[in-house]
């Protein structure tokens, strides 16, 4: 990420945390998920990965990740990045579930054009991935080709560019978690990822505001 890009990041979503009150994206989860069949859950790691020059490096510690499909650029940090997610199922049976959407707060950080963010779960043999280790040459790669879902980054209901921060909500993945508890699987992870040449920035658990604003699942009981 480039100096201008991550203060861009940083600045936007900071400032939207305090102002953001468009229906269709909720300041806080409670205005979309509430009640006592709600049950949320904080995500257990976060970490971003690129290719390029730097397809060793980890970003496990980042408060602020990307999700861009760029070429290899390194003089402007362009270069394709992913983002891991895991969360961890104590609790939860498959029959008491009715839908889960996975939450992620962020921005479109200086991108022109709304970017669709893929969910592509791992495969139950890849969930151990090191949070502080997971590098662009070790990734564990997707179980399927075909996403899950996804997550559609935009600009709300304006018709100019704005780079306000605001919750993204995935439709829902219930079959994907109800497959990997019926295989006795204890976590869940996703690799976030698009096709888009444009950037997407979200929230990680590491960052000052992560405790409200890290990614989760909102997990809704029948």
């Amino acid at each position: 990420m480039t100096r201008l890009t991550r203060t861009i990041c940083a600045a936007a979503i900071l400032a939207a945390a305090a102002s953001s009150t468009r229906a269709e994206s909720p300041k806080e989860l409670s205005e979309r998920f509430s009640g006592p069949k709600v049950a949320i859950i904080n995500v257990d790691a976060d970490a971003g990965i690129q290719a390029g020059a730097r397809k060793d490096a980890n970003k496990g510690r980042s408060g602020i990740l990307e999700v861009k499909h760029y070429d290899d650029s390194p003089k402007w940090g362009w270069v394709w990045q992913r983002v891991f997610v895991r969360f961890r199922l104590d609790g939860l049976k498959p029959g008491d579930i009715g839908s889960v959407h996975l939450c992620i707060y962020g921005n479109l950080g200086d991108g022109r054009r709304p970017v669709d963010v893929d969910i592509m779960p791992l495969a139950d043999k890849d969930e151990s991935w090191k949070e502080t280790g997971v590098t662009w040459n070790n990734a564990p790669k997707p179980e399927s080709d075909v996403p899950a879902g996804k997550l559609t980054f935009d600009y709300g209901n304006t018709p100019t560019r704005r780079t306000e921060g605001r919750w993204y909500i995935s439709g829902d993945l219930s079959a994907v978690i109800k497959a990997k508890l019926a295989r006795g699987a204890k976590t869940v992870s996703f690799l976030l990822t698009t096709k888009i040449r444009e950037e997407a920035c979200l929230f990680t658990k590491e960052h000052p505001d992560g405790r409200k604003r890290s990614p989760r699942l909102a997990v809704v009981r029948k």
